[in-house]
């Protein structure tokens, strides 16, 4: 088992990009907005775009990100780490074998992992990843392709394992304190920052709700 990197300790709110979710709004903005209201991790997420077009997205997020010294994850495209230089690659089961990855990466990039399972998280944690993504934890029309929600219940892991997970789907400011109360403190949103018609506001209310 991989140790999370320094920063996951304290990253509680995490802002997973969406185009779909931030138009009209460029992905840059609401990178903005989000970060002003207290964003602690930017996650950016693009996929099925030409890798080109990935890049010109993705530099000017990092290099914000790294003006205001929060950490950028890559996410589906770990083959361009190596220009993005991510704070940590997030993968799922499409991206291939974990070994793989890891060797196309190296040893010093940390890897997260999209679960939709607890059986999923606890098996790439004791692989080698450093924490997991797991979730749909309620129903979002982002996570529709993964299936029904899986509710609080796979969340209640022991406290090794709780500690190295990120909750993601539906989480609201209406629902975020079911989900601190299964013992996960960090959570990732797409629409709850995104949607809203203030995502500083909506971010900075998020949280205030969680762990500091």
């Amino acid at each position: 088992m991989s140790s999370p990197p320094d920063w996951f300790t304290h990253s509680r709110l995490w802002l997973v990009l969406d185009e779909a979710a931030a138009a009209p709004r460029s992905l840059l903005e609401v990178t903005r907005r989000g970060l002003a209201g207290g964003v602690d991790v930017i996650v950016f997420r693009q996929r099925n775009t030409p890798k080109q077009h990935v890049l010109e997205l993705a530099m000017p997020v990092r290099e914000l990100c790294r003006q205001q010294q929060v950490p950028f994850v890559l996410s589906y495209y770990p083959q361009l780490a190596v220009e993005l230089k991510p704070d940590a690659v997030q993968i799922g089961v499409a991206d291939g074998p974990l070994t793989s990855v890891r060797e196309a990466l190296g040893q010093g990039t940390p890897l997260g992992y999209s679960a939709h399972s607890a059986a999923e998280a606890e098996t790439m944690l004791a692989a080698g990843c450093s924490y997991c993504f797991l979730g749909p934890i309620f129903a979002t029309p982002e996570k529709l392709q993964y299936g029904q929600p899986i509710g609080l219940g796979p969340l209640r892991l022991d406290p090794s394992t709780q500690e190295r997970l990120v909750a993601i789907g539906g989480i609201t400011t209406a629902n975020v304190s079911a989900v601190l109360d299964s013992g996960v403190q960090r959570i990732a949103v797409i629409a709850a920052i995104q949607r809203q018609p203030d995502p500083a506001a909506a971010a900075a209310q998020l949280r205030r709700l969680l762990p500091g």
